[in-house]
């Protein structure tokens, strides 16, 4: 940057609903940041933090993106208090209010923001997220991401079976028909397994403890 090396980071955080103390705990992150970085580099300038948030919501947010926004000064005070106060800006990212034909990025970054803003705004079957001339740009993995998103929602399985066999395109169709398929019965065996494991007689009770046993999900 100008000439010179420059340590730039992007710190981005991800929201589903709004919080208006958000640059509070940006705030919090940015300044663990800067203490981590001290430690391994002593005497050294800080690094710049870029504070970007990402509004997963079905409205738009209604929080000032600027930390000062925080304080309530006394007007008659302000100008004097406000060059002793920590300030920043933070770039505020909202689904809410970008057009799906709007998103900006890589085929597989528009997509996913696309079905991140279709989940809230329960589009998850509108064209936006079914685009075969965006999904036929995607890696693999990626659209088995989004599809199992997709088939985890609170929606009609029939109505995502239909949707699929409405693609056009054969490669796409097929992969997304096998994939269905799968965890479809990777749903039913867990169920199986899970409904064996609540029939089996409980004999002893016991406290749970700091190694007890849990259970995790996953895509």
């Amino acid at each position: 940057m100008a000439g010179r090396d420059a340590l730039l980071y992007c710190l981005f955080e991800h929201q589903t609903r709004e919080d208006p103390a958000i640059a509070l705990r940006l705030l919090r992150y940015m300044v663990r940041i800067w203490e981590k970085y001290l430690e391994f580099h002593p005497g050294k300038p800080l690094p710049v933090i870029l504070p970007v948030v990402l509004a997963q919501n079905d409205r738009v947010w209604n929080t000032p993106a600027a930390f000062s926004a925080l304080f309530d000064l006394p007007e008659a005070l302000a100008d004097d208090l406000r060059p002793f106060l920590p300030d920043f800006l933070f770039r505020l990212i909202q689904l809410a209010e970008i057009p799906f034909d709007a998103i900006r990025g890589t085929p597989a970054g528009i997509m996913v923001l696309r079905v991140m803003k279709a989940e809230r705004t329960n589009a998850l079957l509108d064209d936006p997220v079914w685009d075969e001339a965006m999904l036929a740009q995607i890696p693999q993995a990626v659209f088995e991401i989004l599809l199992r998103f997709i088939m985890n929602a609170d929606i009609d399985t029939e109505a995502i079976e239909r949707q699929i066999d409405a693609i056009r395109t054969p490669q796409i169709c097929q992969h997304a028909m096998t994939y269905a398929q799968k965890l479809h019965q990777d749903g039913e065996r867990k169920g199986r397994q899970e409904g064996r494991h609540h029939l089996q007689p409980h004999v002893r009770f016991t406290h749970p403890g700091p190694n007890a046993p849990s259970a995790a999900h996953g895509w």
